[in-house]
C-alpha cells in the first residue's frame, strides 16, 4: 500500500508554511492563501486552512541507512522528542527505529527507517531521500469499524497490533494507525490525546487508485 496524496487541515496554515520552507527547504508545487502542496517522495502532501485546529500523527519514510544523518540534518531545525535519554526510539517488534519532533501547526512528525525494506541509498541525506508519508493516524472510538471499511475499500488487512486499542492497518509503504482513542490516551511518544481528525487520500493498493476520507469517525 502506497499513501500516494494525502490532504490534512489545519486553522495555522501560515505557521506550516514557514515551517516546510525553513526546515525542508523546499519549493511548494501549490500554494495559495488557503493551501499549500509538495512532493515528498511518491507523496503529494497539502495542507488546506481550517476553522478547527487540528492535531496529526504522521511519519516520513526514510532510507534504512540514513536514521543517523537524518538526526544530524534535522539538527537545529527542530526539537527532537527525547525519551529515556535518547532521541532515538527502538520499535522493536517493527524492526524499526524512529525520531519524533513538532512540525509548525503542532502535529507529531516523524521520521522513521524499517529495516525490513533493506532500501539504503549511498549519498549524504537531503530532503530528496524522504521516500514518502508512510503512516496517517486515524484515531476514534471504533477501529474495529474503520478497518472493516479499509478491508472493504483498499483490500489492506491488519498488520501489528490489535483492534482494542492500536492497530495498524496496511502493510510497511504506507499504513493507517488505528487507535481506539477511548482506550489509548495519548500519541507515542508525547502526551498529546490522539484526537479524531479528518483527511482525505489517495491509497494506491492491489494496483488500483482509491479515493479515501476520514471525517473522524467513519471512512468513505
Amino acid at each position: 500500500m502506497r499513501i500516494k496524496e494525502l490532504t490534512l487541515y489545519t486553522d495555522k496554515l501560515q505557521a506550516q508554511k514557514q515551517f516546510y520552507k525553513s526546515v525542508f527547504c523546499v519549493e511548494f508545487s501549490e500554494e495559495s492563501n488557503i493551501h499549500f502542496s509538495l512532493q515528498i517522495g511518491w507523496t503529494k502532501l497539502t495542507f488546506k486552512k481550517s476553522i478547527n485546529p487540528h492535531i496529526y500523527h504522521y511519519c516520513y519514510l526514510i532510507p534504512s541507512n540514513k536514521l543517523e544523518s537524518a538526526i544530524q540534518w534535522l539538527r537545529g531545525k527542530v526539537h527532537l522528542i527525547v525519551t529515556n535519554g535518547s532521541v532515538i526510539h527502538d520499535h522493536i517488534h517493527w524492526n524499526a527505529k524512529a525520531i519524533y519532533f513538532y512540525d509548525g501547526a503542532g502535529n507529531i512528525g516523524e521520521f522513521i527507517v524499517r529495516y525490513d525494506l533493506e532500501n539504503d541509498m549511498e549519498t549524504d541525506f537531503s530532503f530528496n531521500d524522504i521516500l514518502c508519508i508512510n503512516e496517517i493516524g486515524a484515531p476514534s472510538n471504533n477501529p474495529k469499524t474503520l478497518n472493516k471499511c479499509l478491508e472493504t475499500k483498499l483490500e489492506t488487512t491488519i498488520w501489528k497490533g490489535d483492534l482494542e486499542r492500536f492497530a495498524v492497518n496496511g502493510d510497511q509503504e504506507g499504513m493507517f494507525l488505528l487507535v481506539n482513542n477511548e482506550v489509548k490516551e495519548n500519541w507515542y511518544p508525547t502526551d498529546i490525546f490522539p484526537e479524531s481528525a479528518p483527511f482525505d487520500a489517495k491509497i494506491l493498493s492491489n494496483g488500483l487508485l482509491n479515493d479515501i476520507s476520514f471525517d473522524g469517525e467513519t471512512f468513505s
